[in-house]
C-alpha cells in the first residue's frame, strides 16, 4: 500500500508541476488563438479566465488527494480531518465545473463560426465529468462518518 500511495504521490507531484507549467507558459496565449478561431474579445478573456480557474481547481484537488493518502498512511483517513478533506476535495472539482463552464460562451462562437457542434457536446461532457464527481463526493462525505470503520474508531478511542 505505500508503494502505490508513493506512486500516486509521484503523479500528482508531476500534475502539479505540468499544471504550473501550463499555466505559466500556455494559457496566456488562449486569446489570440480563440478570436482567430471565431471567438469575440471578451469571450476569449473569459475562457482563459475559465482556463486558469481550472487550472486551480484540479491543483487544489491534486493537494487534496496528497493530504488524504498521507491520512490513510498515518491511518486517520476515517477522521474529522478526513472528512474535512472531502469537503475540500468536492468544491475543488466544483472549482474545475465552474472554470469549464466560464469557457463555454467562446466554445460555443467558435463551434458556431467553424459549424462544428461536436465541440459543445464534446465541452458539456468535460463539463459532466466534475459534476459527477463533485456530487459522488458529496454523497460520500455525508456517509463517511456513518461508516462501521468510523464508528470502530470511534469506539476504540
Amino acid at each position: 500500500m505505500k508503494f502505490i500511495a508513493a506512486l500516486i504521490k509521484c503523479y500528482l507531484a508531476a500534475m502539479i508541476v505540468i499544471a504550473g507549467l501550463v499555466a505559466t507558459f500556455m494559457l496566456w496565449h488562449i486569446p489570440p488563438h480563440a478570436m482567430a478561431a471565431g471567438a469575440n474579445a471578451p469571450a476569449a478573456g473569459v475562457l482563459t479566465v475559465g482556463a486558469y480557474v481550472t487550472m486551480i481547481g484540479l491543483v487544489l484537488a491534486a493537494l487534496i488527494i496528497w493530504r488524504l493518502l498521507t491520512l490513510a498512511g498515518h491511518g486517520q483517513l476515517f477522521s474529522s480531518t478526513g472528512v474535512c478533506h472531502l469537503a475540500g476535495l468536492k468544491w475543488a472539482f466544483v472549482t474545475t465545473q465552474l472554470g469549464i463552464a466560464l469557457a463555454l460562451p467562446a466554445i460555443y462562437q467558435i463551434a458556431d463560426e467553424g459549424d462544428a457542434p461536436g465541440l459543445i457536446v464534446m465541452v458539456l461532457m468535460f463539463l459532466a465529468i466534475p459534476f459527477v464527481i463533485s456530487l459522488g463526493l458529496a454523497i460520500l462525505q455525508r456517509l463517511w462518518p456513518t461508516t462501521p470503520v468510523a464508528s470502530l474508531k470511534v469506539a476504540h478511542s
